[in-house]
């Protein structure tokens, strides 16, 4: 559900922060484009000079978004841009093929940015000293990627303006979702509204025809209210694993391990736990030390 406050936004599990599906359309908006050009190859780059490109290559493999400039060189190199949830020997087999497409069809090798929500590159791990309100836009971008909170409460750094754009984003492509399957809903109804209108017929065989026509305009209206409870369920459900995340054992073992007063050492704090077999359900610190604070923000407003 879509609301107008991103504070209030909660997204379904499937268009959740680094899912393919969020990452390809965030990646290829102008203003998220323009904030990785500029990191990637500096701020002298004109604002839109890229655009995105087809990621579908000859031997029938895909990457995820490729932005190729207007006058491909090696001034203005193509980039190549990745979204792992781990790195493997696959992929890197897999990322090098790709670059080799790149290179064959511009003949210039590619600046490759690669975002992981569990390891090295750009992760959560990598961020992790860099992370504040106000950080920079690339950082936030990946801090966004990573984390995977379907909600921008769940967040510690929500304040952050780049934080929040992102999210902006997200919720409009929600609204933009909700209104194609209302359009489709439309479309569908009024063509069987106009097939009944429309009917010249023997008077019994023309209401035979019409009652045919009220049941498929019903079955349609029938299994858009299943898709919609559907997707209302599976956000509880959701919303509910996200809450119960965070066992009394993480909790204790947090507090034990920090001192009062003191800013927690949160990789510290998740390695040794992780250690323990503690932390199961996190992937990183990054995403412990937000649903700790979502704990504690709880714990306040029962009291």
């Amino acid at each position: 559900m879509v609301d107008n406050n991103e504070n209030n936004l909660y997204l379904p599990f499937e268009l959740r922060p680094g899912t393919d599906v969020t990452s390809k359309f965030i990646m290829n908006d102008k203003t998220v484009k323009n904030i990785i050009i500029h990191e990637l190859l500096g701020s002298n780059i004109s604002n839109n000079l890229y655009h995105s490109a087809s990621t579908k290559w000859s031997d029938g493999t895909k990457s995820d978004v490729l932005y190729v400039p207007t006058e491909v060189n090696n001034d203005q190199p193509p980039i190549l841009i990745e979204i792992q949830n781990s790195i493997d020997q696959a992929f890197m087999i897999r990322l090098i093929q790709y670059c080799t497409r790149v290179y064959e069809r511009f003949q210039v090798l590619p600046v490759v940015l690669v975002f992981v929500v569990e390891v090295n590159f750009i992760s959560a791990k990598s961020i992790e000293n860099h992370i504040k309100v106000g950080m920079n836009q690339l950082v936030a971008l990946a801090y966004f990627t990573t984390c995977q909170s379907a909600s921008l409460s769940l967040l510690e750094y929500a304040g952050d303006s780049t934080v929040r754009f992102l999210y902006s984003i997200c919720k409009a492509n929600m609204k933009k979702k909700g209104d194609g399957e209302l359009v489709e809903i439309i479309d569908q109804s009024t063509e069987q509204i106009r097939k009944a209108i429309g009917l010249d017929e023997d008077p019994i065989l023309t209401a035979e025809k019409c009652k045919g026509f009220a049941e498929n305009l019903l079955e349609t209206i029938e299994v858009q209210k299943r898709k919609l409870v559907e997707v209302y369920e599976l956000n509880a459900e959701a919303s509910q694993k996200q809450q119960k995340k965070y066992i009394a054992e993480d909790f204790e073992f947090i507090e034990s391990s920090s001192e009062p007063g003191k800013p927690k050492k949160w990789k510290k704090i998740y390695d040794e736990g992780k250690a323990k077999g503690l932390f199961i359900s996190y992937t990183s610190s990054n995403s412990l030390k937000s649903s700790y604070h979502h704990s504690k923000k709880r714990e306040k407003t029962r009291k």
